[in-house]
């Protein structure tokens, strides 16, 4: 079973990148072009607030969500099908524990995905937050996993890497998005730039480190398989 999963993998991951990009970009591209959003540095979620906009980020994202379930429920079933993690509890539990926080994730953007930052902003808000907790837990269950396993010091420092970047950029986003809205007002503010653009730009940060996170699964994958069978 592990070893047909894996052969999956690579034509997945190639989908997730291509949707995934499209997906960040192509409805920017269209804001911008129609001055909703500034260029310097927008929300991802400001790129799909409008329509038609709105509806290419929504189908796009709906392809994300899709791909990203279903490399979730392969990486869950190659490391409970290795045979390390047949002898070893700790290893069964965190897949568990990672495949329930990486459904949930998937769930809230979905959620994300359905009501757009203009119409319904605190539950598209409230859904973003725990796509990005949700799946950062999942990439740090998935990396301790790596540590444990992974023989290959390249991999292990990608994903710790990957993890790493992607809870300073959270951290970022959740005390400068409170003291924007706390500080800045657009009543106040007069700068070249707009208050959200740290907060924006760490967004950027975490969303990429969230696409790289599959890549690395899958050379991670390539690496279990090879060696277990």
């Amino acid at each position: 079973m592990a070893k047909h999963c894996w052969s999956q993998l690579p034509r997945i991951l190639f989908l997730f990148g291509l949707m995934y990009t499209l997906a960040l970009f192509l409805p920017l591209i269209i804001a911008v072009s129609n001055e909703r959003v500034t260029p310097y540095v927008p929300y991802i979620s400001e790129g799909g607030g409008h329509f038609p906009e709105a509806g290419i980020f929504g189908f796009l994202l709906s392809i994300c969500a899709l791909l990203s379930q279903m490399i979730i429920c392969l990486r869950y079933l190659v490391v409970e099908g290795s045979h390390v993690s047949r002898t070893n509890e700790m290893y069964a539990f965190l897949n568990t524990v990672a495949l329930v926080l990486g459904s949930m994730s998937t769930f809230s953007l979905v959620v994300v995905l359905s009501h757009p930052t203009t119409t319904s902003t605190q539950v598209h808000n409230t859904a973003a937050g725990m796509t990005c907790i949700c799946f950062y837990l999942y990439m740090f269950c998935h990396t301790w996993i790596t540590l444990l396993l992974s023989e290959c010091h390249r991999i292990r420092k990608i994903r710790l890497i990957i993890t790493i970047t992607s809870f300073i950029a959270l951290v970022i986003i959740a005390v400068f998005g409170v003291l924007g809205s706390v500080h800045w007002t657009s009543a106040r503010w007069v700068g070249t730039k707009t208050p959200g653009d740290e907060t924006a730009l760490n967004e950027g940060r975490m969303e990429f480190s969230f696409g790289d996170t599959p890549a690395a699964s899958g050379l991670k994958e390539v690496l279990l398989i090879k060696k277990n069978y």
